[in-house]
């Protein structure tokens, strides 16, 4: 099975809402089930399959996106798998909006997007229908991909910014995960029950959530970078030990660390090789 990831630079009026955009190939249907995990990155997604049609999974949840059906991916906290509709060559483009950029994308509470899957036309409405129209009927690949970044830059320069959340996600990040709720609640002058449904409305998940997803990543990527990077206990300064890493890696991709570090090309680990 061979996959082929290629980044596309992200335009400059893009950067603050947009964390990257890639186009995934493969030559057939991934065999082994471990290798289709997904695994919690902190990113709503918007998802076209442009040849075969693709399946996600999340939980007992299932969503089906036929070829050049726009998909939007709610936030997730747990791990999900994808797999292609049929067993033959796919390609599949894939936005993933930065946690400042997700709720300037569509005005719905994203807690009601989180763990799941949806059409984008049920989220836009005629807004997704024309642009799914748009790109089902432009052939070339790169073209498509025009017409995503035109309607992503029309979409954002109409959006409002919420300065308080933007704070405090801005504070998650830059710390990998390690500020406190208490931290957040002095800084910013609101109470930890404030901030909860702050949180619950852009994004999906609360403050100790994302510091977790965030906190996770940090080992996560450097794993799939450095195969073997465990063994030099990475883990201790962002983790209180190694059972607190052990468990919260479980619960974001659903085996032990050494399990998943055991594989070569799943879909998670080639999007942090380059």
């Amino acid at each position: 099975m061979q996959l082929h990831l290629r980044h596309i630079a992200i335009h400059p009026d893009l950067k603050e809402f947009v964390e990257r955009i890639f186009v995934l190939e493969t030559d057939g249907r991934v065999p082994d089930p471990d290798l289709k995990i997904i695994v919690p990155n902190g990113s709503v997604k918007l998802v076209i399959p442009i040849r075969n049609g693709i399946i996600g999974q999340r939980d007992g949840y299932s969503r089906l996106s036929k070829v050049n059906q726009m998909t939007l991916v709610g936030i997730s906290d747990l791990p999900f798998t994808v797999d292609s509709e049929h067993d033959e060559p796919s390609i599949l483009v894939t936005v993933e909006f930065s946690v400042l950029g997700a709720y300037r994308f569509c005005n719905i509470r994203h807690s009601e997007l989180k763990n799941k899957i949806f059409l984008l036309d049920e989220i836009l409405g005629k807004a997704g229908q024309e642009l799914e129209a748009l790109i089902a009927n432009t052939a070339n690949i790169n073209d498509k991909l025009k017409l995503i970044e035109q309607f992503l830059i029309k979409t954002f320069s109409k959006a409002a910014t919420d300065t308080i959340f933007n704070y405090c996600v801005k504070k998650i990040k830059y710390s990998n995960g390690a500020v406190t709720i208490a931290t957040l609640e002095k800084e910013t002058g609101y109470s930890s029950r404030w901030l909860n449904m702050k949180f619950d409305e852009r994004i999906g998940l609360n403050p100790k959530t994302l510091c977790a997803i965030i906190r996770f990543q940090y080992v996560f990527q450097a794993l799939a970078k450095n195969p073997g990077s465990l063994k030099g206990k990475l883990f201790y300064d962002i983790y209180y030990d190694q059972s607190h890493f052990i468990k919260e890696f479980k619960r974001f991709t659903g085996m032990a660390p050494a399990k998943f570090e055991s594989h070569e090309n799943d879909f998670s680990k080639i999007f942090y090789k380059d």
